[in-house]
């Protein structure tokens, strides 16, 4: 299993991740987002009627300048070295 120290070597994708949520603190802005939403605010355009058709997961991702498709690759990574490691 990854352990601290090999997740940027191993597993760069989430290495970014991680320094992202540490460093740009997108854990937070999204739980921000999230309340907001929850009480019936919305983050919009005023005006044009533009719509915004991501998650908020995506959009930190992008604003983080994450490869979502990196992590998820990474993750399937894990598991199957999990399962390897298995007695």
């Amino acid at each position: 299993m990854a352990d601290a120290a090999t997740i940027p070597h191993r597993y760069p994708g989430h290495a970014k991740q991680r320094d992202a949520i540490q460093h740009l603190g997108t854990q937070h802005i999204g739980a921000f987002i999230d309340w907001l939403n929850d009480n019936g605010m919305y983050i919009a355009n005023d005006g044009d009627g533009c719509c915004i058709d991501e998650s908020i997961e995506q959009l930190l991702a992008r604003y983080a300048e994450i490869d979502l498709d990196v992590i998820e690759r990474e993750k399937r990574a894990m598991v199957e070295e999990m399962r390897e490691n298995q007695p």
